[in-house]
């Protein structure tokens, strides 16, 4: 009898100790969870200006309502903003410098910390002027609808037909893009599966993007067109959500 009252015991107390680790690693996932949701990259408006009152008798400047000298002083690596209309994206675009790894800005903030959220941006196989005829800019789909998040929201066939433009600011001008395309392709790297900074790598890629699952059909692009494209996860499947606009107008500013 004293050995079988033991080895309750023992099992009570092993099951209490499985109990505890169980309860210790859930903690630790559920802590880590948190950090994943809640994490935005930082706020940003800071860097956005106010626009200034109109003042009457004066001609109307473009005035440029990102302060560039206080984003650059943050982080040299900022080169760009973008701002997609009827989403949360208003954010910088950085491109990791060479002493840096290209994809340094997927996990990292616009300061250089550890982020889960990361950083709106491009890799170095994209020049900075966005001359390229296909630039990818690259931001995660977090839960919380930060960076790239809200792109979602183009799978919606009425909100894509709705909001047709997106806005890459620069210092001293505003590049306006028509957008032409949502689609949810694998997770294969644009820029290398079409080589798509040649000619017959973009026709290819323009190819693909009459599959989309949401186009505007009658907007025709041309061999000349520069194309940038979005592009987040689908948490969903493991592929990537892209949305494609061609440039439409570039507007000189003031900064």
């Amino acid at each position: 009898d004293c050995y079988k009252g033991d080895a309750k015991m023992k099992r009570m107390k092993g099951w209490k100790i499985t109990g505890m680790l169980l309860i210790v690693t859930a903690l630790v996932c559920f802590g880590i969870l948190a950090v994943i949701v809640t994490d935005t990259g930082g706020d940003m408006t800071s860097f956005i200006r106010t626009a200034p009152e109109k003042k009457s008798g004066k001609k109307e400047k473009i005035m440029n309502p990102i302060d560039w000298g206080k984003l650059l002083k943050t982080n040299a690596d900022v080169y760009a903003w973008i701002r997609v209309p009827g989403t949360d994206i208003d954010y910088p675009i950085l491109q990791s410098s060479m002493k840096r790894e290209n994809d340094f800005y997927l996990h990292h903030d616009i300061k250089g910390g550890y982020s889960f959220a990361g950083c709106i941006y491009t890799r170095r196989e994209n020049k900075k002027d966005f001359s390229d005829r296909l630039t990818v800019i690259y931001g995660h789909n977090m839960i919380t609808g930060s960076m790239f998040g809200t792109l979602r929201r183009f799978g919606d066939a009425d909100f894509f037909k709705k909001h047709k433009e997106f806005y890459i600011y620069m210092p001293q001008k505003i590049l306006k893009y028509r957008i032409v395309a949502y689609m949810i392709q694998d997770d294969t790297d644009i820029l290398e599966r079409y080589e798509a900074n040649n000619e017959l790598g973009f026709e290819a890629y323009v190819k693909e993007l009459k599959k989309a699952r949401n186009i505007r059909k009658k907007e025709k692009i041309k061999p000349d067109d520069s194309i940038v494209t979005l592009s987040t996860c689908d948490s969903n499947s493991g592929n990537r959500r892209l949305l494609q606009g061609v440039l439409q107008e570039s507007l000189t500013t003031e900064n």
